[in-house]
């Protein structure tokens, strides 16, 4: 069974998306799915130029836990960034 990773909640510039595309393109064997609303469609659009990318639209908060038990792995791939370094993770939106 191949792996999903996932990103819950916002798609936003807090992401290090050159080290997700490195990691999507050297991982075709896995499955990456990003479950929630995008800052920018440029984004979306860089992301999903990859088969092995599904992009989620929103989901309600009470509906996340049936995405995320799916999941064998769930990655926050924060870019290296003041803001990011002083936040934690799970209390940002």
């Amino acid at each position: 069974m191949p792996y999903t990773k996932t990103k819950c909640n916002r798609i936003d510039n807090r992401l290090d998306y050159d080290l997700l595309e490195a990691l999507i393109a050297n991982s075709p064997e896995w499955q990456f799915e990003f479950v929630g609303r995008s800052i920018d469609e440029s984004i979306l659009k860089r992301l999903q130029q990859h088969a092995n990318v599904d992009i989620v639209p929103p989901v309600s908060y009470e509906d996340i836990p049936k995405y995320i038990q799916r999941y064998q792995v769930g990655i926050i791939p924060f870019a290296k960034t003041p803001f990011n370094k002083r936040s934690h993770p799970l209390n940002t939106n």
